[in-house]
């Protein structure tokens, strides 16, 4: 697929950039402080900006099919620690049946006279770097298939899964059981294990079921 830059044009503090696809897209940056978009690389969208301000300013990319009013929405928040950024929105290479998720920040938590415990507040800014997410659910055929090999290596399941079909979305499985079927397919695939892999501190990986603690 061919893309090419349309339009590129900045103001105080709204910048917008079109790019002519199968589809049109239009992006601008809002900031509480002046920015521009300075690049921008259609094909594996990419997009660049400045800002007059370096610390605690966070910035939030807007996408849209027009430039009517009602069509821009929000596509990611990202905290700039400089005057200058440089952000991939897309991977036009993602692995097949996954889309990618780009770094972004948001709040989490609430404020302390609402929150349940106090590990629920106070509010306040996460980064997530990008990362690729399944377009669709886990079937049941697939859990099946990494469970079938993460038991012959070493893992232990609380739950074999259901499912109404063996293309339908998997059901009847715990928490500790899908962080270590996420591991176990990582490990079938040749990439090093993510979450929890520290067992004196929170998740034995591959058995065990003791919730991560908050420090």
């Amino acid at each position: 697929m061919k893309t090419k830059l349309l339009r590129l044009c900045a103001g105080a503090a709204c910048a917008v950039s079109a790019v002519c696809a199968q589809e049109a897209a239009f992006y601008r940056i809002l900031s509480p402080a002046g920015s521009g978009i300075t690049d921008f690389s259609a094909a594996g969208a990419i997009i660049a900006w400045t800002n007059a301000a370096t610390a605690g300013v966070t910035c939030t990319v807007q996408r849209a099919s027009s430039l009517a009013p009602a069509d821009w929405r929000d596509h990611v928040r990202h905290e700039a620690t400089n005057t200058a950024v440089r952000l991939r929105l897309d991977d036009p290479a993602a692995p097949a049946g996954m889309a990618y998720i780009p770094a972004g920040s948001f709040e989490m938590g609430i404020d302390e006279e609402s929150a349940y415990t106090l590990t629920e507040a106070p509010v306040h800014w996460v980064y997530v770097s990008a990362f690729y997410l399944s377009k669709t659910e886990v079937t049941r055929s697939q859990w099946s298939a990494v469970r079938a090999w993460a038991v012959a290596n070493g893992y232990a399941f609380d739950k074999a899964g259901g499912g109404k079909a063996a293309d339908h979305p998997v059901h009847t499985v715990n928490w500790f059981d899908a962080v270590k079927w996420c591991n176990a397919r990582s490990e079938m695939e040749g990439l090093p294990v993510c979450y929890f892999t520290d067992a004196a501190k929170t998740l034995v990986y591959r058995t065990g079921q003791v919730a991560p603690t908050v420090a």
